[in-house]
């Protein structure tokens, strides 16, 4: 067995729940994607992080199955984290004392969710870890979902995953494994116009209001729409901010 694609999240649509009691859910971690095997942690692109192996052995066997899940290092903390894994050389090996591997499934092809999940809790560690399974809420309903989604975020999550108990591991996008977020909309003053990045999209700079006063945020503008100029204004719509120093999280401009 080798690592798999991972497994793909399509929007939430609440008319692809026809029975509350086949689906669970839990937070979305702002995280990188990484899966566990043999003794090394795998992006979705099929490249090994650079980590120590001290961190390796604190993490539960994975020796037959791929333990798919996620670097974690807290709210706010997905910059940190990256230039981490992109930059190892530049961190000691200390760093990874504050990064934790969340697992939240396993990558069984044949096997319904819900028993995956139960494999998943299963394992285990010796000593000290850095290993933890998310947990996962039993839906009760749309307004629980709803509700769960806003503990989330009030806690300063991203926003939830659910998943459908009877669903088999596949990386196409279904509905039985989704995500939600909190969208928000905020107007916002153009203060910078970027060129375009490698993967098409153009950056734009914008000013708005902060808790403590102005705030700047970097905004992707969504492709083919016209390029706002210097001091316009425009509607922002993002998922909240980052609690330590105020810019917009997953910032989009469609005028």
């Amino acid at each position: 067995m080798a690592v798999q694609p991972f497994v793909r999240l399509s929007p939430f649509r609440t008319r692809s729940i026809t029975d509350v009691r086949n689906w669970v859910m839990c937070e979305k971690f702002n995280g990188i994607r990484a899966a566990l095997f043999r003794n090394e942690l795998i992006t979705r692109n099929g490249l090994k992080i650079d980590c120590p192996a001290w961190y390796i052995s604190t993490l539960p066997d994975s020796s037959t199955v791929p333990i798919d899940g996620e670097l974690f290092m807290g709210h706010d903390r997905f910059e940190d984290l990256l230039r981490i894994i992109n930059r190892p050389k530049n961190y000691t090996h200390n760093i990874w004392h504050s990064i934790w591997f969340v697992a939240f499934d396993l990558q069984l092809p044949d096997v319904e969710f819900a028993d995956r999940v139960k494999r998943l809790r299963a394992l285990r560690v010796n000593g000290k870890s850095y290993f933890r399974v998310v947990e996962y809420v039993p839906v009760a309903s749309i307004q629980h979902i709803n509700e769960f989604l806003d503990q989330i975020v009030n806690r300063g999550g991203e926003g939830l995953v659910l998943r459908e108990l009877h669903a088999l591991y596949s990386d196409r996008r279904s509905s039985d494994a989704m995500k939600l977020k909190k969208m928000q909309r905020t107007m916002a003053r153009v203060v910078n116009v970027s060129k375009t990045n490698l993967s098409g999209a153009t950056i734009v700079t914008v000013e708005h209001d902060g808790s403590s006063g102005p705030v700047t945020s970097r905004v992707t503008l969504q492709r083919g729409l016209r390029i706002p100029k210097i001091n316009d204004a425009v509607e922002v719509k993002h998922y909240g901010h980052t609690r330590a120093n105020g810019t917009l999280k997953f910032a989009t401009i469609s005028l």
